[in-house]
C-alpha cells in the first residue's frame, strides 16, 4: 500500500496501491479493479517506465491511450472500460498507430493533434506514472547506474515479444530499445 498516491502506480519491481481506490473500484466494478491493474503492468511489459521522451505529460497520456488500445483488443466490446472503447478504437483507426511512440510523435505535430489526445486521456486516470524516469531528475539521479531488477526486467520483456516487440509498442522507431538518458 502506499498512501502517496491516489490509485495504482509501477515500477518494474513493485506494484503500489492507494487501498482506498481498490476498494472503491471493488465495490463498483470488478471488471475496473482488474482493467486497472493490468494497464498498470502492461506498462512495465511494454517498457514505459524506461522510454525516453522530452514531454512527459504527453508521453503518459501516450502511453495509457497505447496501453488502453491494447487492453480493448482483447475485450468483449460491451464489457464497460475506462477509457471509451470506440473513441480509442477510431483514434486507431483514423491515425494507424503502431506503438506509443507512433502517438507521441503525432502529438508533438501541433495543438490541434495535442489536444485529441488530451481529449481521449484526461479524466481517465487508472494509474500514476510517478515512478518512472522523469527528465526533470537531479544529476545524481541521473549518473545512477539502472537498478538491476530493471534490467531483467526489460530483457525478459525482449525475449517474451521477440520479434513482434516494435509492434506493441516496446520499441520507439529504431527497433531499439531507448532507455533515459543520463547526464554525464
Amino acid at each position: 500500500e502506499c498512501k502517496d498516491i491516489d490509485t495504482f502506480a509501477v515500477d518494474y519491481s513493485t506494484l503500489y496501491y492507494n487501498c482506498s481506490h481498490v476498494i472503491e473500484l471493488y465495490k463498483r466494478k470488478k471488471q475496473k479493479l482488474l482493467e486497472s491493474v493490468l494497464h498498470s503492468v502492461l506498462h512495465c511489459i511494454m517498457l514505459h517506465p524506461s522510454m525516453d521522451y522530452e514531454d512527459e505529460e504527453l508521453f503518459d497520456k501516450a502511453a495509457d491511450i497505447y496501453t488502453a488500445h491494447f487492453i480493448n483488443k482483447f475485450k468483449d466490446k460491451n464489457t464497460d472500460s475506462i477509457f471509451t472503447v470506440d473513441k480509442v478504437d477510431m483514434f486507431f483507426r483514423e491515425n494507424d498507430f503502431q506503438s506509443v511512440a507512433d502517438i507521441y510523435k503525432y502529438g508533438l505535430q501541433d495543438k490541434r493533434a495535442r489536444k485529441k489526445i488530451t481529449h481521449i486521456a484526461d479524466g481517465k486516470k487508472l494509474d500514476e506514472h510517478c515512478f518512472w524516469r522523469k527528465k526533470d531528475n537531479t544529476e545524481e539521479e541521473n549518473a545512477q547506474e539502472i537498478p538491476e531488477f530493471e534490467k531483467n526486467w526489460i530483457q525478459i520483456a525482449y525475449s517474451a515479444m521477440g520479434e513482434r516487440s516494435e509492434l506493441y509498442g516496446l520499441c520507439p522507431g529504431s527497433g531499439e530499445m531507448r532507455l533515459k538518458s543520463k547526464k554525464k
